[in-house]
C-alpha cells in the first residue's frame, strides 16, 4: 500500500466533523479538507448533532466553528450530486423527503442556539459554508478568507439562510449587490462591511481567537455572567423574529387585493 493510499484510509476513518471542549469552549471542527470542507449528507448530520450537543451541555458557555485544510467551507458537494450522490442529487431527493428534518437543520439550530457561537474563518466560506458562517453570532477570519454567495453562480436556490441574514447585517441594496452578482468579498471587504469583526494573518483556535486565554477567556469562563451570556443570542435572535413577522404582517395588509 503506496503513502497516499494509507493517508486516504486514514482520511476516510476519520470523522467529517470533530468535536472538542476546552474548558468551558466547545469547537466544532469541518474536517473535509479534501473536498475544501463541502457539505455531504453524513456530515450535514453530524453538524446538526453536535451543535445540539454543545447547546445542551450546561458545562460549555461559548461555542467555535471552524474547519481543517485550507477552506472553511465551499457550500454543498454539487459534485456528489451532480453525479447521481449527495445532497441535492435525485437519488438523494426522495430520501431527503422523510429524512430531512428543517428543525434540525443546522442554519435552524444556530439561530435557536442558547450559547454564543463564533466562527473561525479558516479560508473562503462560500454558498451554504456562507450562510452557515452568517448564522453565527461573530466572524473572525484569517486575511486569507473570503465569502462568496456563489448560488446565483451555480444555479442554485439560496435556501439556507443567507438571504434572511445579509439584508439585517448589510441593509436591503449591499445585501441584493452580493447575492445578485454571486461576487467574492475579502477579509477586508468583509470588516468593512461589518460582516466581520476581526482579521488576523492566521486564525488558529487556540492563539488567535483570544478565547483560550486572557481577558476573554475570563469573560466566556466567568460563573456570574455565564447565564446572563447565555440568554443574550437568542433574545438578539428573537427580536430580529419579531422584526421579520411583524414585516410579513405589514406586508399582507399592504397587498393589493388579489395579489
Amino acid at each position: 500500500m503506496s503513502n497516499v493510499e494509507r493517508v486516504q484510509d486514514a482520511r476516510a476513518a476519520e470523522p467529517e466533523v470533530l468535536y472538542a471542549v476546552d474548558g468551558n469552549i466547545a469547537t466544532i471542527t469541518l474536517n473535509r479538507p479534501e473536498r475544501l470542507n463541502t457539505i455531504s449528507r453524513p456530515m450535514l448530520a453530524q453538524l446538526g448533532q453536535l451543535l445540539l450537543q454543545a447547546d445542551n451541555d450546561p458545562d460549555v458557555r461559548a461555542v467555535i466553528l471552524t474547519a481543517t485544510g485550507r477552506a472553511f467551507c465551499a457550500g454543498l458537494d454539487v459534485g456528489s450530486a451532480s453525479s447521481g450522490t449527495g445532497i441535492g442529487s435525485q437519488s438523494d431527493a426522495d430520501g431527503a423527503r422523510t429524512t430531512l428534518d428543517l428543525k434540525t437543520a443546522p442554519p435552524t439550530i444556530l439561530f435557536n442556539m442558547e450559547k454564543p457561537t463564533i466562527c473561525a474563518l479558516n479560508g473562503a466560506a462560500a454558498g451554504y459554508g456562507m450562510d452557515t458562517a452568517l448564522g453565527c453570532d461573530i466572524r473572525i477570519m484569517a486575511e486569507s478568507a473570503k465569502f462568496a454567495a456563489a448560488f446565483v453562480k451555480r444555479g442554485i436556490v439560496p435556501e439556507s439562510g443567507g438571504t434572511w441574514f445579509l439584508p439585517r447585517m448589510l441593509g436591503w441594496a449591499k445585501a441584493a449587490e452580493i447575492i445578485f452578482t454571486g461576487r467574492t468579498l475579502s477579509a477586508k471587504e468583509s470588516l468593512e462591511t461589518l460582516l466581520t469583526i476581526k482579521c488576523s494573518l492566521f486564525v488558529r483556535v487556540e492563539h488567535r481567537i483570544g478565547l483560550q486565554r486572557g481577558h476573554e477567556r475570563d469573560s466566556f469562563h466567568g460563573r456570574r455572567s455565564a447565564g446572563s451570556r447565555r440568554r443574550c443570542p437568542h433574545r438578539i435572535r428573537r427580536a430580529c423574529a419579531a422584526a421579520a413577522a411583524d414585516h410579513r404582517h405589514r406586508h399582507r395588509a399592504l397587498r393589493p387585493q388579489g395579489c
